[in-house]
Parts: structure tokens; C-alpha cells; sequence
């Protein structure tokens, strides 16, 4: 029996004209697939709905990346000592602030030096040993995979579910996740600390997000020491207050406010 592909909207269709017709089968929602079977043979598909709406986005690629990194990550966590027991717990519940204070006390013109921090999650799992040195080289630099290596961690929070519906009647079970659930706020919440560390060594600062830090020149190294002693690699780039809300370099402007 073939396998039948379908968008996000055709099997929620399909579940619903199976459960009127008092059908007995069974739905799956597994990492970014979903299924519909009967008598366990597979009968249609469909990816979700946030994979369907990315352009470009290449589904085969993607489950294999996700494979390979599913295997690398459940390897670290077998033979990674103490990294089971791992809960990082926040340091602020802020991951995005803005000082619109010091901000206005800097003329347009004035220098802005941005801290981006390149792939932060993939960067951050590898420093806290969920995927190893190979893993983490093999994607690091490839562009084909800048999508991949965000969606992967978002994957790790989603709960699994079976749905089985007994003529139209759905029992449904919610698989445990909470191992994933933790390797995916350990990241983010590791993330947003280190941020928030390095965010403390300065004297000021312009802005800061959930991967990056936006300063003037007598922070700048402060910065630039302080994400280098965590062993993140980031971008530096230059720029120039344009308005109150904007800055500027020779090839793009962004807003910043």
C-alpha cells in the first residue's frame, strides 16, 4: 500500500472524515511527522505545518540531519558523566532588554559594535556535551543546514502523541518526553545565562537579545573577552546610529529600537 503525502490541512481533514465515518485507526505525531494508519500500515502523511511553510526547505535533508542528530545526542547522554542530571536553572527572566536610556545620551553617528553569536544553540549544546566535536563540525559551517540546526532543539519540546480511535472513539497517549524537554531548556536556558554574564562584566550597554549584544567602544572587548572565555565564536560587525531607532553600516540598515 502506498503512502499517500498531504499538507497540514488535508490530514486534519482526513482525521476528521475518518471519525465521522466511525473508522478504526490510528494518528501519530512523532518529531515533525504525523500519520494516519490502519492495522499498523502507514496510509498517509504529512509534515508539519511550520516545515510546509519554510521555502526551500528540503524534507528528506532534514530527517536525515535530524536522525544523525537524534543519534549523536541520545550517544552523549548514554555515555556523557552527570550530563542526565543536568538542570541549568535562569539566572534573569530577561532574555531581550533595551536601554533606551544610554542609547539617547549617544549622538547619531556614534559607533555600534554588534556580538552575534554564530548557530548559539548548536554552539551551546556542544559546550555543554549533548552533541560531540564531529557532530558539531560536521553542520557548523554548512549553510544548507542553518535551518536545521534551529528547528532540531524546537523538535526536542514537542510531545509525542498516538491517537487511537476505536470507530470513531479517540484514547489517546502522550508519550514522556521530559528527557528532551530538559536537554531543550538546558540549551536555551544556558544560552540566555551566558548572555546574561556577559552582559554583567560591562559598564553599559545598548541592547542585548537571546544571541547577541549590541555595546559602544569602551565595552567592546569586555565583550568580545567574555563570550571567547565561554568558547562561543560569533560575528563582529560595525556599525552606525542612523536615527533613534535605526543603525546603519554600507550595506544595510536595522532596526535596533
Amino acid at each position: 500500500m502506498r503512502t499517500t503525502k498531504l499538507t497540514d490541512q488535508e490530514f486534519r481533514k482526513t482525521v476528521e472524515r475518518f471519525v465521522r465515518k466511525n473508522r478504526t485507526f490510528t494518528e501519530k505525531h512523532i518529531g515533525s511527522t504525523k500519520t494516519i494508519s490502519f492495522n499498523k500500515k502507514t496510509i498517509c502523511k504529512a509534515s508539519s505545518a511550520i516545515l510546509q511553510s519554510k521555502e526551500g526547505f528540503n524534507p528528506k535533508a532534514f530527517r536525515v540531519f535530524l536522525s544523525l542528530f537524534n543519534k549523536n545526542l541520545f550517544k552523549n547522554l548514554r555515555e556523557v558523566i552527570g550530563i542526565n542530571e543536568l538542570k541549568v536553572n535562569p539566572l534573569s527572566d530577561r532574555t531581550v532588554r533595551f536601554n533606551h536610556e544610554y542609547w539617547q545620551q549617544h549622538p547619531i553617528g556614534d559607533f555600534v559594535y554588534e556580538f552575534d553569536i554564530k548557530s548559539a544553540y548548536w554552539q551551546t549544546s556542544k559546550i555543554i556535551g549533548y552533541i560531540d566535536e564531529k557532530m558539531f563540525q560536521r553542520y557548523y559551517n554548512d549553510p544548507s543546514a542553518k535551518m536545521y540546526k534551529r528547528l532540531c532543539f524546537s523538535f526536542l519540546a514537542r510531545r509525542k502523541k498516538i491517537v487511537h480511535y476505536n470507530k470513531g472513539v479517540p484514547h489517546e497517549i502522550i508519550c514522556d518526553n521530559t528527557i528532551l524537554k530538559k536537554v531543550y531548556d538546558n540549551v536555551r536556558i544556558t544560552l540566555n545565562n551566558n548572555i546574561y554574564l556577559a552582559v554583567c562584566q560591562l559598564d553599559n550597554f545598548f541592547k542585548f537579545n537571546v544571541d547577541a549584544i549590541y555595546v559602544d567602544l569602551k565595552d567592546a572587548h569586555k565583550v568580545n573577552k567574555a563570550l571567547k572565555d565561554m568558547g562561543y565564536d560569533f560575528h563582529f560587525r560595525v556599525w552606525v546610529k542612523s536615527s533613534e531607532t535605526e543603525i546603519s553600516n554600507k550595506n544595510q540598515i536595522k532596526k535596533i529600537f
